[in-house]
């Protein structure tokens, strides 16, 4: 398999626009209000499509990984250092500019760096935020049975895992109560879609002939089962079924047409733009109303604003930190090995 998936990049991209576009449209109005005659509420979906993804590429990384401080520190770059960028601006400008409903004390933006801070009951500065705390979760268990050199039998864990799902959803049903701890350290509201991620890899990595493999097929069903389940929605249904299509085609080599560059460099920006667009652009777009500039000129304006903001955070910040850091890790294991 190559190195470099350009049709994921690709979908990294468009979930990232689509997330923007559901934000800047249907969520704004929904807080706020606006005239836009146009919504793209289906755009809430590119969480879902982020969860897929992650469950593809830590899975491939995970199986290119030769040290458990190797993929914390692969992993650290890649997140953190424009993160905690994304908490100082967002905080800055919301407080200096002023949002309706938002003021973030200096002890909030300083948990929020931690990225978890829920666990210390401090809301987020972000809305999208939220996100983060299932990956990193993610990442923990996903090591955790790398440790245990349970990566080839990781057909055996997803059942478990899809049991332990059913477990919540029936005791929920039956008796209104689950642990809320077993429920979050096990990401039982979204397993699935990592799960999906997961199977979707060894279905790509496999050899030709065993790209049928009923058993990972039919594990890939039960998670859109369970999809549909826990949001019991038959357009949230339909949309996630699309998204695991999609899937198929990359998996079947189909989806070379989408590996256009503009597509493309929004998936290089893609992280960044998911970290900068939501407050910073509600706070922009609640000024320029203010200012009475119209929707359908605020909108698009807001728009190319943070598309520009990421282009900068990559290009500036979370590039420049992830080569430094893997080459600190990379010198220091060097210096190690020749020490020994």
């Amino acid at each position: 398999m190559s190195s470099r998936l350009e049709e994921l990049d690709v979908f990294r991209g468009l979930a990232a626009f689509f997330v923007v576009l559901f934000h800047l449209t249907t969520r704004f109005d929904e807080l706020y209000g606006h005239s836009l005659a146009f919504s793209f509420e289906i755009g809430k979906y590119g969480v879902q499509w982020f969860f897929l993804i992650s469950g593809f590429v830590i899975f491939l990384t995970l199986n290119r990984t030769k040290s458990a401080l190797g993929f914390i520190t692969a992993r650290f770059s890649r997140l953190f250092p424009v993160y905690w960028l994304a908490v100082i601006v967002t905080t800055t400008v919301v407080n200096l500019i002023g949002l309706p409903g938002k003021d973030f004390s200096l002890t909030t933006a300083s948990l929020n760096l931690t990225m978890v801070p829920a666990f210390f009951e401090t809301p987020a500065v972000d809305g999208v935020y939220w996100t983060l705390e299932y990956e990193l979760i993610f990442y923990c268990l996903m090591l955790v049975v790398w440790q245990m050199k349970g990566l080839q039998k990781i057909e055996f864990i997803c059942m478990g895992w899809l049991i332990l799902q059913l477990s919540w959803l029936l005791s929920e049903y039956y008796t209104g109560y689950f642990p809320w701890k077993i429920r979050l350290i096990f990401m039982l509201d979204y397993a699935h879609l990592f799960m999906a991620g997961i199977l979707f890899y060894r279905l790509k990595a496999s050899a030709e002939g065993d790209r049928y493999n009923l058993v990972r097929h039919c594990l890939v069903i039960l998670c859109l089962g369970m999809q549909c389940w826990i949001d019991n929605d038959l357009v949230s249904c339909g949309v996630v079924l699309g998204l695991f299509l999609s899937f198929y085609l990359f998996v079947y080599n189909k989806l070379s047409v989408i590996c256009l560059k503009p597509l493309m460099y929004l998936g290089t920006i893609s992280y960044s733009l998911y970290l900068f667009h939501h407050n910073i652009g509600f706070t922009l777009l609640h000024k320029l109303y203010i200012l009475g500039i119209p929707s359908y000129v605020a909108v698009p304006l807001v728009m190319l604003f943070c598309i520009f903001i990421a282009s900068l955070a990559t290009r500036y910040v979370e590039k420049p930190a992830l080569r430094f850091l893997r080459s600190q890790f990379t010198l220091r294991n060097h210096t190690t090995a020749k020490a020994v």
